[in-house]
């Protein structure tokens, strides 16, 4: 027989013979759109497994061939949907299951034709467990941070599988593009985030497939540092300095974020370089004190780096180490008071100035009755030195000022002298007050011929002065008693008690050579 076969398109060809001619259905079916409903359940409940199946010419048959977890298979013919032929999906099959464990099944479908064409493989699982597990994030960073290296560190807890068994998927919003594959490891790092904001979440999902629909998160910010720390107020001091001194150089180093490290480098006259930490204060800065033995221009710079590791250098500076040869310089030498009475105290000052260093100054004193004494001066002020003493020997003293500086160079003054008198003059004693007036309540209202007449209270005033020598004390008696007292002026006491007639006020001064005077003032009083 003599035929002809001739392929049109989509499967299909024409067949031609001498007595007929035919259409022949090459292509088969196309199985898409296979869904499980739900893909875990539990023993007894129904899985609902539908699928879409097309064909150019017409659906035949559409099986379902599952294996069961004791390996028992099964092939079931699938229903068709009571509804139009181009509706999605197009063949369902509805069973309740058993049997716990994994069900692995495909699908298959022939036409009319008899093309057939077989389905991926695809499988749920019948469980006990459909509770998810609960997942738990350990360690993260949250809130805002100023590093770009993050650890994440979480676990899961389920009422049936181990938590070494569980598996974990987890994704950085903002930076990952998808969900991970699931894995048994706990944690993540990730390096080198860029600044923004990201969001941390991780999900577990147990032996039985169920998965945590609520996964864990941690949110955070991250704010790097680009911004190298700022070196100011760089100083040296003293600057020169003698060879053997010590230089202190300091600074102000700051940051946005913190300072880690400051270090100066130094470079030597004779070329040799060190590199040292500074020391931190608070509130002050840094610095770094050292004595130095090289006479010469030292050049030095400051070098700093933050916690974010962004260094900064400073500009360079230097400071001089000098060989001193100068004796320091002794000027302005005085003593007050002179003279002074036995007893009292002389006081020596002067200043001393040297270019590196004062290190020591010293009073030497020789006494009338040829004694010596050597006595450190006090320094007070800048460049000011004295010393304070008193001296019982009268006489004429001989004195000078030694002074050394820092590098042991030594100077001397000019002698100077001062004098202690004995003092035998008695001090001045004057009762300025009663008057020889008459008083009334310690109002004077008239004067009087022969002494102060007193009705009432009276205020006894007393002057007292000595010329070489102060005053020590002076001391009110009436008749006899002693009624006041005082070391310092005013002297002036209230007499109010209970006295009528004829009194006698007597007041005694006493100087500190100890020497003394008295005035006597006699008064009538009439105070009931």
């Amino acid at each position: 027989m003599n035929r002809k076969i001739i392929v049109l398109s989509l499967g299909i060809s024409l067949l031609i013979s001498p007595n007929f001619l035919a259409l022949q259905d090459t292509e088969p079916p196309v199985i898409t759109d296979v869904e499980i409903n739900p893909e875990i359940q539990i023993s007894g409940g129904y899985v609902n497994i539908t699928c879409a199946v097309s064909d150019n010419i017409e659906v035949d048959t559409v099986k379902l061939n599952i294996t069961y977890p004791d390996n028992s298979t099964y092939n079931i013919t699938m229903q068709k949907m009571p509804v139009s032929p181009h509706y999605v999906p197009s063949h369902f099959y509805n069973s309740s299951y058993a049997i716990i464990g994994t069900y692995t099944f495909y699908i298959w479908a022939n036409d009319t034709s008899g093309n057939s064409n077989i389905s991926s493989l695809y499988t749920f699982n019948i469980t006990n467990d459909i509770t998810p597990p609960e997942t738990y994030i350990l360690n993260g960073p949250s809130g805002t941070i100023y590093y770009n290296d993050v650890t994440f560190e979480w676990t899961g807890t389920d009422d049936y599988t181990p938590t070494s068994n569980l598996l974990y998927s987890y994704k950085l919003e903002g930076y990952d593009v998808s969900w991970s594959s699931w894995t048994n490891q706990t944690t993540k790092t990730y390096f080198d985030l860029p600044n923004g904001s990201y969001n941390f979440m991780v999900k577990a999902k147990d032996e039985a497939g169920n998965i945590d629909p609520t996964p864990a998160t941690r949110s955070f910010k991250i704010k790097t540092d680009t911004n190298p720390p700022v070196i100011s107020d760089v100083e040296d001091f003293p600057d020169p300095q003698i060879v053997g001194g010590y230089v202190n150089i300091t600074c102000v180093v700051t940051d946005d974020f913190g300072v880690d490290s400051v270090r100066v480098i130094i470079k030597y006259p004779n070329c040799c370089t060190v590199n040292e930490s500074m020391v931190y204060i608070p509130c002050n800065g840094y610095y770094y004190t050292h004595a130095y033995t090289v006479p010469g221009i030292y050049y030095y710079h400051i070098w700093a780096n933050d916690t974010s590791k962004n260094s900064a250098k400073s500009s360079t500076y230097t400071f001089e180490i000098k060989a001193d040869t100068n004796p320091p310089v002794i000027s302005d030498v005085e003593d007050f008071p002179d003279p002074q009475i036995v007893g009292g105290y002389v006081n020596i000052t002067c200043v001393v100035t040297d270019d590196f260093g004062v290190d020591t100054v010293k009073a030497v004193i020789l006494y009338p009755d040829s004694t010596k004494i050597n006595v450190s001066m006090r320094k007070i002020g800048r460049n000011t030195y004295f010393k304070n003493m008193s001296y019982t020997v009268p006489g004429i003293y001989y004195y000078h000022i030694w002074a050394n500086d820092t590098s042991k160079n030594s100077a001397k003054s000019s002698t100077y002298t001062f004098e202690i008198k004995a003092d035998t003059n008695p001090p001045t004693v004057i009762i300025e007050r009663p008057k020889r007036f008459l008083y009334i309540a310690d109002r004077p209202i008239i004067p009087t011929l022969i002494k102060p007449v007193i009705f009432g209270r009276i205020t006894i005033r007393v002057f007292a002065r000595d010329y070489e020598s102060e005053i020590e004390k002076v001391e009110i008696y009436i008749d006899g008693r002693l009624r006041y007292s005082a070391t310092e002026p005013p002297y002036i006491w209230m007499w109010n008690e209970r006295a009528f007639g004829n009194h006698l006020i007597t007041a005694i001064g006493y100087d500190k050579a100890g020497n003394s005077n008295r005035h006597f003032l006699e008064v009538f009083i009439m105070n009931l």
